[in-house]
């Protein structure tokens, strides 16, 4: 199974430390992967945590990036 897991690293062109396939096989090998591979979404997604809101915005997840300020000078 490593050399599987060894081939299918270099065709994707990543690299990863030597361990790392080893490791997976590891993993993998005490997983029933056919039921994994089944079951992928079957619980949906996580429920988001509950968050009181005071009749503010409503929250956002997406940061807006920081304005630049920049201070003018008083000519005397």
């Amino acid at each position: 199974m490593v050399d599987k897991i060894d081939a299918l690293i270099k065709a994707a062109g990543v690299n990863v430390e030597p361990f790392c396939p080893g490791l997976l096989a590891k993993a993998l090998a005490t997983l029933n992967t056919g039921s994994l591979i089944c079951n992928v979404g079957a619980g949906g997604p996580a429920p988001a945590a509950e968050v009181p809101n005071k009749g503010g915005p409503a929250p956002s997840l997406v940061v807006a990036p920081a304005e630049d300020k920049k201070v003018e000078k008083k000519k005397i």
